[in-house]
């Protein structure tokens, strides 16, 4: 991904699911960790996700981040071109090897995962 003039290398989180019956015993919060560790094992700049449903996500030190992003639109297996909108209160970060957050437009260079 590219944020402002800057090319980092993220880990996208497209899915992070717990079983209803399982949730609150800290399984989320586990899985947030493992990817952590792996990141930082594999060179990794930052974890980046999209959530609506945030809590999980701030409890394990991620931030939520209001950036104008573009992606790549996908619809039914067409191209849709560049799309560029503002995401706010959905799109979060957690910082590996970055030591501040990144200023400027999101780019994720390709589509949103």
């Amino acid at each position: 991904m590219r944020f402002g003039d800057q090319v980092y290398s993220i880990f996208g989180v497209v899915d992070l699911c717990v079983a209803g019956d399982k949730q609150g015993c800290g399984i989320g919060g586990t899985l947030l960790s493992k990817l952590e560790e792996f990141a930082k094992n594999g060179g990794i700049d930052a974890i980046v996700l999209l959530a609506k449903r945030t809590e999980l996500y701030l409890k394990n030190g991620f931030r939520v981040i209001d950036a104008e992003c573009s992606w790549l639109g996908l619809d039914e297996h067409k191209n849709l071109g560049v799309l560029k909108e503002n995401i706010s209160g959905e799109i979060m970060m957690k910082l590996i090897r970055i030591k501040e957050w990144p200023a400027g437009p999101i780019d994720f260079l390709g589509y949103m995962f």
